[in-house]
């Protein structure tokens, strides 16, 4: 259902903005009985009201236990590639040692910067996932970065997939900085507002899932957020992921029925060894690197790609 679009101060318990503090917000519409709001200065969207901790912590066990979280954990070849190309495409700006991965799942990204000689731990929210990880031998910790307080600071912190799950932005990226050695790396990736499919596809868009997605960015409002939380981006650029068919098709079942019956028609055509093939796309994330600027805030625009 549409909701009737205003300019209105935000109500009461309403924050405003995280990346530009504007208090002013429009509704866009109603989806799986929870509202979309965009900010009206820096077009920022958000899901309003949101769950608790606790809500959140309880659909992650639950979603990983026998959800779609299932899945991800059972697509574990297409999930270390995408690790393995995420790690290659920020190497170039990480400083060698100590690797925080928050939002872990069961620590591929972990395994990754391990193998690559880092001394790499992480940190999630679902003790499900948590506990598979250190089945491996894994360093992880049930824990939101808020609440982690290890003995010592870290030389690159990744935040893949995690911004958009987060309570508040701000507090987080507060958080994610005073966990870093200063003038070192954060790296982030998020579903991006702006790309071409999700204007193609408005709010049918796959990323809009209100249960655990909260807040979308576009790469202006994003460097607005990093700014503001005195960080200096470094780099911009896509984010690929390496999908399998059958994965993807797996994701479009609960996500937007459309695509999933469109896939699945195709599907039917296409050989079963081609369904299983993984296969690198560009889904519609970005993914931005950026370093602590030691408390000083930098003067001037960052450009779309650095």
């Amino acid at each position: 259902m549409m909701l009737m679009e205003r300019a209105v101060v935000t109500p009461s318990g309403h924050p405003p903005c995280p990346c530009c503090n504007c208090a002013i917000l429009r509704p866009l519409f109603t989806k799986k009985a929870r509202d979309f709001w965009r900010c009206r200065r820096c077009g920022y969207e958000r899901v309003f009201p949101a769950p608790t901790l606790e809500e959140l912590k309880h659909y992650y066990d639950r979603s990983y236990r026998a959800g779609l979280y299932r899945d991800f954990l059972l697509a574990e070849e297409s999930k270390r590639l995408t690790a393995r190309a995420r790690f290659a495409q920020i190497q170039g700006y990480c400083r060698p040692g100590r690797w925080l991965d928050v939002g872990c799942s069961n620590g591929l990204m972990v395994q990754v910067a391990n193998q690559a000689g880092m001394q790499a731990e992480g940190i999630d929210l679902s003790e499900v996932a948590i506990l598979e990880g250190r089945g491996r031998s894994l360093s992880l910790v049930c824990s939101s970065i808020e609440d982690f307080h290890p003995p010592h600071r870290f030389d690159t912190i990744t935040c893949f997939d995690v911004l958009e799950h987060v309570l508040d932005p701000v507090s987080f990226l507060n958080a994610v900085r005073r966990l870093l050695v200063p003038g070192v790396t954060v790296c982030i990736s998020v579903p991006d507002q702006g790309s071409l499919i999700r204007k193609l596809m408005g709010r049918r868009w796959y990323f809009y899932i209100p249960e655990e997605h909260l807040h979308y960015f576009n790469a202006a409002n994003l460097q607005q957020l990093l700014r503001r939380t005195l960080f200096e981006p470094q780099y911009w650029g896509s984010a690929p992921k390496v999908l399998t068919y059958r994965y993807a098709e797996v994701q479009f079942h609960a996500y937007n029925p459309l695509l999933y019956a469109l896939l699945n028609m195709f599907g039917r055509l296409i050989p079963e060894a081609l369904l299983e093939a993984p296969v690198r796309l560009h889904i519609g994330e970005l993914i931005a690197v950026a370093r602590t600027q030691n408390g000083r805030l930098m003067a001037g625009s960052i450009p779309g790609h650095l």
